[in-house]
């Protein structure tokens, strides 16, 4: 470019030379004429005709010098995108007109498309596997419970927006009762008990049995806490949420036998055919409320027991049809692990 301009130059120098020489020519000529007007109008016309000469020459290289910059930028553009096009672009997409620079438009459609393909991936991976239990997903991996709770990992944001929506039912926060004073408190003393997530390229993701937050709600009830103080769910309570046999499973799990406290109200309840804690607590208000009265001892649900509280105890204790002393010695006969 830099040379075409230098001869453009070059040439306008020698016709402007030209120009001057025949303009002092024909002054000259004019002086030793004797005065004919037909040559000054000839050297008048061949002055304007190298003046056409000279704007067209220059019109030709300014247009070139254009064009010449138009496509340096472009190859410049061209260069500069090669590495964005390496990164951006699947194997799938087609690129039938690279004429066309990248956009922003176009970078922000390929990451659209990278982000849906991710979220399939997990969804897929770990939609059908995972429970939610209070803030908290949990799969199971390598054969124990893994657990995701920071919401800077992308897995969560998807997999916590999926369960809510398309699967209620693994939200097992839902269906049972937790104190969850007793959870927070429990899983603040033991933050790296339970293992996170696999990284997904290393997802390892077995048969979920939905145990994990019920785990998690059992181990903060048996937890020995710094400072005591009531709760609103007791341990009977999440016990009947969950159901007798899911219980046993779960202490033998976590390798603890049942209280006998809690044995007792569970195979009392059984018997009696209560089906809700409402009922067992009703119950428990006047069951085994002892009074003596002129006649004998009775109690506040049974009635009439017995003339001595010796008796009354044996015959009440026959009408609920299970004991403490039955508690301790079923719950002796259980191995308590798997």
């Amino acid at each position: 470019m830099k040379i075409k301009l230098l001869l453009t130059a070059c040439i306008f120098h020698s016709l402007c030379c030209k120009v001057f020489a025949q303009a002092y020519y024909m002054h000259e000529a004019a002086e030793d004429s004797d005065g004919n007007p037909i040559d000054g109008i000839i050297g008048l016309l061949l002055l304007i005709g190298l003046g056409v000469l000279i704007d067209k020459l220059w019109g030709k290289s300014k247009k070139e010098n254009c064009d010449n910059e138009h496509y340096d930028d472009y190859d410049q553009t061209n260069v500069d995108n090669d590495d964005v096009f390496d990164q951006c672009f699947d194997e799938d997409v087609k690129i039938n007109n690279f004429n066309i620079p990248l956009n922003s438009s176009v970078i922000s459609s390929v990451k659209k498309k990278e982000n849906n393909s991710f979220e399939e991936k997990v969804i897929g991976l770990y939609g059908n596997q995972t429970e939610r239990f209070g803030g908290l997903l949990i799969i199971k991996e390598d054969g124990e419970y893994h657990y995701l709770s920071e919401h800077s990992d992308e897995r969560y944001k998807i997999l916590d927006g999926y369960l809510l929506e398309h699967k209620p039912h693994n939200c097992t926060d839902t269906t049972i009762k937790v104190d969850w004073d007793l959870i927070r408190l429990y899983k603040m003393l033991h933050k790296n008990e339970f293992p996170p997530f696999n990284p997904i390229e290393n997802a390892n993701i077995e048969a979920n049995d939905f145990l994990g937050g019920k785990l998690f709600a059992l181990k903060s009830f048996y937890e020995k806490a710094p400072c005591y103080c009531s709760h609103p769910v007791s341990k009977l309570e999440f016990f009947l949420s969950i159901g007798f046999d899911e219980t046993i499973l779960l202490h033998k799990i976590i390798k603890h036998p049942m209280d006998a406290k809690e044995w007792f109200d569970l195979k009392v309840m059984q018997l009696k055919g209560f089906k809700t804690f409402e009922e067992y607590k009703e119950y428990r208000k006047t069951a085994g409320q002892f009074h003596e009265e002129d006649d004998g001892w009775y109690d506040g649900f049974y009635g009439y027991l017995a003339p001595t509280y010796g008796k009354a105890s044996n015959v009440y204790q026959e009408k609920e049809g299970y004991t403490y002393m039955n508690a301790y010695e079923d719950i002796n006969k259980i191995k308590w692990e798997l």
